[in-house]
């Protein structure tokens, strides 16, 4: 396939989304919480399909591939698990903070009120290197993906999504997001169905793929691999713990009409996120019992140039940037509503219209610097894996106060530093030479949890029903 074709059909999609975007959300930001928050706003099936869109970035591409090939069956059933449970838990958590903060906007907002600055400072240190890092690897993503696919010079690739995204992004805020993710979703669901029914026919189906990997790979299929059950245990940890100081999913939280709404939200998409995962990293498996695997990390693009004719890797460039949009116009209106909140704090005297306005410029400034990380080429999985860990040392004493009202700021912020610390003694250097990935992040959770639960209970109780009145809409 040429690639001037290949750069004609990512620019129409990308401008297609663009201009669906500026469309469906117009006339609906009249507020800066219209931008950030949309509160109340969606029902179940928009806020379900914008969270499979927003969940399936880019790396589905990749990485799933990658952890089937190199590690087998049982760590990607893990890698599906744990993002699916990463989704399913606020159906239980949110409705929670939807009761204790009504009017609230960000995972951040409930910390600071809730145990003080020290562990404010630590969430929001997370939550930042978590989105930022998922961003920088998603635009990344698409320049490897488009080359990878048709050619095209990766810069290319990434400032023409980049721009498209940010267009609607910095118009619609958070309503444009949620609406674009619907199309999105759907064509996002129905390619990952589709590309690899159409390898395993084309490899001489579904029997042939599984005969040749017992014969060839029988370690990838087993259910007894040590190394396979390591790797999905860490990643279930992994993906959970990072996922919820996610402030797209946060937002989302808030933007559903009711409880029954966000719960019914959230355990479709995690039903519907499980087998979108496997499926995406099916691509590694069928590479690897067809033998012709290059690098793990490239299965799908193996496949497409073995097995493909041009209309399929057009299909497939088309679901890249699908993957990409849906998920940066998540990433780029939650880093600017985590900002905004901290803005409206600090500069209680600004007008709505004066913080609607910095709310937009705060769209485009993660914007920029991740775009150009991106142009770089860099790989980010090591610091992803890091910032992944200190959410991890985060997750139980953030959450376990949603619930207990004795647990003081003093001892969550404790447990989680001695989780970090405890989870980056035995966390891999970055050749993964020494070290222990699970172990790290077992560590990282478990401490953290027995802290809490052994020294939480110990202190004043915290009134729990005042952040319902220390929290209120930023237009007022």
């Amino acid at each position: 396939m040429s690639e001037s074709i290949g750069l004609i059909v990512l620019l129409v999609t990308a401008v297609a989304f663009a201009i669906l975007g500026i469309v469906l959300s117009r006339g609906r930001i009249a507020s800066v919480e219209d931008f950030i928050s949309a509160r109340r706003a969606s029902g179940a099936g928009v806020v379900a399909l914008s969270l499979i869109a927003s969940t399936l970035g880019a790396w589905v591409l990749f990485s799933p591939a990658e952890a089937a090939a190199r590690t087998g069956i049982i760590a990607l059933i893990g890698y599906a698990v744990g993002s699916a449970l990463a989704i399913a838990v606020f159906a239980w958590i949110g409705p929670r903070m939807h009761r204790l903060m009504p009017d609230g906007h960000a995972i951040t907002e409930f910390v600071f009120h809730r145990y003080g600055r020290n562990m404010y400072i630590f969430v929001l240190i997370a939550t930042v290197a978590y989105m930022f890092i998922y961003l920088a690897a998603e635009l990344t993503a698409i320049g490897a993906a488009a080359a990878a696919i048709t050619g095209i010079n990766p810069s290319v690739a990434v400032l023409a999504v980049l721009i498209a995204t940010l267009v609607y992004a910095v118009y619609g805020g958070l309503h444009a997001s949620l609406l674009t993710d619907v199309p999105q979703a759907w064509l996002i669901m129905v390619l990952l169905v589709v590309l690899p029914a159409l390898f395993v026919v084309q490899a001489g189906g579904l029997g042939a793929v599984v005969s040749a990997l017992a014969v060839k790979h029988p370690e990838l299929t087993s259910a007894t691999s040590l190394s396979g059950w390591e790797t999905a245990f860490a990643l279930v940890l992994a993906i959970v713990g990072a996922n919820l100081f996610h402030q797209g999913y946060w937002q989302r939280v808030w933007t559903s009409r009711n409880d029954d709404t966000l719960r019914r939200a959230f355990i479709i998409a995690g039903v519907v996120t499980a087998p979108a995962i496997f499926l995406a990293g099916s691509f590694g498996l069928i590479a690897q019992g067809t033998g012709i695997l290059t690098q793990p990390s490239a299965a799908l693009f193996d496949l497409l140039g073995r097995f493909a004719v041009p209309v399929v890797a057009l299909a497939a460039l088309v679901l890249a940037v699908a993957l990409v949009m849906s998920s940066v116009d998540t990433l780029l209106s939650a880093l600017a509503s985590l900002f905004t909140v901290d803005v409206a704090r600090l500069r209680p005297g600004l007008s709505g219209s004066r913080l609607l306005s910095v709310s937009r410029w705060l769209t485009l400034i993660p914007a920029v610097l991740a775009g150009l990380i991106a142009l770089q080429g860099y790989s980010v999985l090591y610091l992803f894996l890091l910032a992944d860990l200190i959410c991890v040392a985060a997750a139980v004493p953030t959450f376990y106060g949603l619930y207990e009202a004795r647990l003081s700021g003093g001892v969550a912020i404790a447990a989680a530093l001695l989780g970090l610390i405890a989870g980056g003694l035995l966390f891999p250097d970055p050749n993964f030479a020494s070290g222990s990935l699970f172990l790290s992040f077992a560590l990282a959770a478990l401490v953290p949890a027995v802290i809490c639960v052994v020294l939480g209970r110990r202190g004043d109780s915290f009134a729990l029903e005042n952040l319902q009145r220390r929290v209120g809409s930023l237009d007022t």
